[in-house]
């Protein structure tokens, strides 16, 4: 969707919450925090600033219930924790995404740190509560959303974002913002 740069809510906005993660979470020795800092901003420092979109509307006309939550529920590997999250609705700037996960799992690789997943869900995450909700969702394959349930969704519900740096949070007290 063509949209205007002027429509993306401005750098360090009030969107502090919301987040892409590009990580698994990650454990460091102090001493190697400096330098992973370092070798993180030389490799972000060939990307470019770029748009990316949420939707929080994204579904077919007959939207099953499995189908729903899977896109929209994720749940850590630990499965302590599940998140409520809005899939991004641009394909190539998915892309775009993927090649920040990509640049930062070099670097995590070269400290011994877990990359990111396979094959990623982009999304942006607005919610969470303890535990894993997927597995106490039931549902058959009849359940679905009907066209009328589908109506009260509101089609025009577009976040827009421009990415234009990563914050690394290192623990409870350290956070970088390496902007490109």
């Amino acid at each position: 969707r063509g949209q205007n740069q002027d429509q993306y809510p401005p750098k360090h906005s009030t969107n502090k919450g919301l987040h892409i993660s590009l990580s698994r979470h990650f454990y460091l020795q102090g001493h190697s925090i400096d330098a992973f800092v370092s070798d993180l901003r030389r490799r972000l420092s060939v990307i470019h600033p770029f748009p990316i979109s949420f939707d929080t509307s994204e579904h077919s006309k007959k939207t099953s219930v499995e189908h729903y939550f899977d896109r929209r529920v994720l749940v850590n590997d630990e499965k302590t924790r599940s998140f409520l999250t809005l899939p991004t609705c641009d394909a190539e700037r998915s892309h775009a995404v993927i090649r920040l996960i990509s640049a930062v799992d070099e670097v995590l690789v070269k400290y011994g740190c877990p990359s990111y997943y396979e094959d990623p869900k982009i999304h942006v995450s607005v919610a969470s509560c303890k535990g894993d909700i997927l597995s106490s969702i039931s549902h058959t394959k009849e359940d679905s959303f009907d066209e009328e349930e589908l109506d009260d969704i509101n089609n025009d519900s577009i976040i827009p974002f421009m990415v234009s740096g990563i914050q690394c949070d290192l623990g409870s007290t350290k956070k970088y913002y390496i902007p490109y």
